[in-house]
């Protein structure tokens, strides 16, 4: 996960959140531990989060370089 670097612009570019390797059956455990911390992300972000999850294959394939850099968990 990691503050996005927007492209475009829309409502919520500067308080969104990448999350990736997130397949869909993924995506609402992480979205529940992102809540535990959600009310101090949102003070930090300046507002409400805007989450985009990424898929295993999309990570892979858009972001291989940067999920490379960062170990598997065990």
């Amino acid at each position: 996960m990691r503050w996005a670097q927007p492209v475009g612009d829309y409502d919520g570019r500067d308080r969104t959140l990448q999350v990736f390797n997130a397949d869909p059956g993924d995506q609402r455990r992480i979205r529940e531990e992102i809540d535990v911390f959600r009310d101090e992300l949102e003070r930090s972000a300046g507002g409400p989060l805007v989450i985009i999850f990424h898929s295993v294959r999309q990570s892979a394939e858009r972001y291989r370089e940067l999920v490379r850099a960062f170990p598997k968990p065990i």
